[in-house]
């Protein structure tokens, strides 16, 4: 089967007829029961290919006068083409395609894992090439006919897929993986946008849950600095904003989420477990591979406050992930004036502040991996700014 070709032609809105739209496989068990009735073998086989093995329609044929039987496959017909040209009809199909894609998904990556892990043979002929217009359906917030939550997810899912493909060898992986986020990275804005668009009542739907944490999961797997690299730096500020809202929020959306009945193999609710994610993907956006504005960095200061109550947490995973967005955040200043830093880095580590406080009792209490990084975070705020040297001695 041409898999992009059909997603194409469904995504229009069309109906996809195969590679060979002329011929209809009968359904040898209809076609005996017919025959069993008395009607002819090959008239039996003419009306089931005609009406794509419909039972009932084929008895029409065979047992109404002919002009009869034509009319009523002409209204049949006209009634058929109204119902598949409907906008509910064209969604069906295009849901019908991903269950077929994940029914068929794992024959190609058996195939391919016979020849060890990555994209190889099925996975790499069938599935890599259906990538470009699945991050198109990940972003795209309206089709033609009209918009859909399941889309979104099933095509964010498939994604997560390709990157959980990557080869086990490290240099194989980081190599596959920079170069899919380097393909992805013109999406991911309007991905994060789709997030920052939902509301309380939102959070209430399974499906828009899940939704939500694949979304989290392909961030917090791509590669950061390739993302980062093809955003400018209002993109970025952007990503940053929405993220640290649903950072800062969280607890009240999965609040929202705790009735949710839930999908098949999917719990539909939030949980703690994804407030990791969202925070690691901050990273991205934070930190730029060239000199931001003052006025950008500093309102990304502002949101990043909203960030310091997490450090007071009983959750070593979820402080060392707001450490690292810290740290991250530092490497934009490094072409930026002493003035410039002070400004910026004096307000987000006043003593009075959120941030500064949780960040000096880290310093004086914890031990292992997070002293490290509260050891490397307080250092390199001290050597950029000497209004923050001055604010924490």
């Amino acid at each position: 089967m041409a898999w992009p070709e059909r997603l194409q032609t469904l995504v229009r809105g069309e109906v996809w007829k195969g590679e060979d739209q002329g011929e209809v496989k009968v359904n040898e068990s209809v076609l005996q029961q017919l025959v069993s009735q008395g009607f002819p073998l090959e008239a039996a086989r003419v009306a089931l290919r005609k009406t794509k093995n419909d039972d009932f329609a084929a008895l029409l044929i065979l047992t109404c006068p002919s002009d009869d039987a034509d009319a009523s496959m002409d209204s049949t017909g006209a009634s058929g083409d109204a119902e598949e040209n409907s906008d509910q009809a064209k969604m069906q199909r295009l849901l019908d395609f991903f269950r077929d894609l994940g029914e068929q998904y794992w024959g190609w990556q058996m195939e391919s894992a016979k020849r060890g892990r990555g994209f190889k043979g099925a996975l790499k002929e069938n599935f890599l090439p259906l990538l470009p217009q699945l991050r198109q359906l990940a972003a795209q917030p309206k089709l033609p006919f009209g918009t859909s939550t399941a889309v979104k997810y099933q095509a964010t899912c498939f994604m997560n897929r390709a990157l959980d493909e990557c080869p086990s060898a490290a240099e194989d992986r980081d190599r596959d993986r920079h170069r899919m986020s380097l393909e992805t990275a013109p999406f991911v804005v309007r991905m994060v946008k789709s997030i920052g668009d939902l509301r309380l009542a939102h959070y209430k739907d399974s499906l828009v849950c899940e939704m939500v944490k694949e979304t989290l999961k392909l961030l917090d797997n791509l590669t950061g600095s390739a993302v980062s690299s093809r955003l400018d730096e209002s993109e970025r500020l952007e990503c940053a904003t929405i993220l640290i809202k649903l950072v800062a929020s969280f607890h009240t959306f999965m609040s929202a989420s705790e009735n949710n009945s839930g999908l098949p193999g999917a719990s539909g609710k939030l949980s703690a477990v994804e407030l990791k994610p969202a925070v690691r993907a901050l990273v991205m956006f934070v930190s730029s591979p060239e000199a931001s504005s003052v006025q950008v960095l500093q309102k990304t200061a502002q949101h990043l406050e909203k960030m310091g109550p997490l450090l007071s947490r009983n959750d070593p995973k979820l402080i060392e992930s707001v450490l690292s967005v810290l740290t991250s955040f530092l490497q934009s200043f490094g072409r930026l004036s002493s003035t410039d830093c002070d400004q910026v880095l004096g307000s987000l580590m006043r003593p009075e502040g959120p941030v500064a406080p949780l960040v000096m009792q880290l310093l004086a209490t914890a031990t292992g991996k997070i002293h490290h990084l509260v050891v490397s975070l307080v250092c390199s705020l001290c050597l950029l700014s000497s209004r923050v040297l001055r604010q924490l001695v």
